[in-house]
């Protein structure tokens, strides 16, 4: 972290630097949105704002800006030499938790956003925003399974879902044909955070406990390996291990954890001095 209020939102895929809001630092656009390398060098501000997304290459953020004054907007933020460029996403609502960075997938299919978000009164569901702005927002899964704010997976070539209802256990949906299927071997408090070995497997974590287990599962066979647990060399008052991101191989990882402490005074004599 930097300053006392920090939210790790992304690790890069090899490990080698996270994406992080300092809460304690805050504009019109929203936190200040922090890159810091795992070799524990100083951070680089890029930005104000919340974070979405990392281009496959790493080469830009998307950050939802003007969270706190104006209309909130999609910007893509270049990490390093680069302008940046605004996403219209039409109708939809401000989308508030991370997604996914699609990369282009050949003629028809440009580079997009993933992201969890709603259309007037619908429930949330996932959508698809091209970069290039060649077409409006397109859902990716039906308006009958309401999901959660978070929890959800897409593949790079986007046609493998795994999303995480607002109730139960995450399932798979098929892009192309919108068929939900149940995911082998999830229980209800399992959150999906990265896919695995090219998608046979996805890691997830067990969130309601204390330290907090990360499974492998095997998407085909339902088998849950542990993998590690989460949970600071100190866990006293530790009561949640939540923004847990992990790197492609699952070798790294970063979470926030939140504590609460309170302190025990013994009062003396006071019996005595009452009478």
């Amino acid at each position: 972290g930097w300053l006392d209020w920090s939210t790790p939102r992304i690790l890069s895929g090899d490990g080698e630097f996270v994406l992080f809001e300092e809460g304690n630092e805050a504009a019109a656009d929203g936190y200040a949105i922090y890159l810091r390398k795992t070799d524990g060098s100083p951070p680089q501000r890029l930005a104000f704002g919340s974070i979405l997304a990392l281009a496959p290459d790493g080469s830009r953020v998307a950050i939802l800006t003007s969270l706190f004054q104006g209309t909130p907007r999609i910007d893509l933020v270049p990490i390093g030499a680069g302008q940046t460029e605004t996403v219209d996403f039409g109708d939809l609502r401000p989308p508030g938790e991370q997604g996914t960075w699609l990369p282009d997938r050949g003629p028809g299919r440009p580079e997009s956003l993933v992201l969890a978000s709603r259309r007037e009164d619908e429930p949330l569901r996932l959508y698809l925003i091209p970069l290039d702005g060649s077409g409006p927002p397109e859902p990716l899964t039906p308006v009958d399974l309401p999901l959660a704010p978070a929890g959800h997976l897409v593949n790079a070539d986007g046609t493998g879902i795994l999303a995480k209802p607002a109730e139960g256990p995450a399932v798979r949906i098929d892009a192309a044909s919108g068929r939900v299927a149940p995911a082998p071997g999830l229980d209800d408090d399992d959150l999906p955070l990265r896919w695995a070995e090219g998608g046979r497997y996805v890691f997830v974590q067990a969130e309601r406990t204390v330290p907090s287990p990360i499974y492998r599962i095997d998407l085909e066979s339902g088998e849950r390996k542990l993998w590690t647990d989460l949970a600071p060399p100190d866990p006293a008052g530790i009561f949640k291990v939540d923004r847990v991101q992990l790197s492609a191989d699952g070798m790294f990882q970063i979470y926030s954890n939140r504590r609460s402490l309170s302190n025990l005074i013994i009062l003396e004599g006071l019996v005595d001095q009452a009478r």
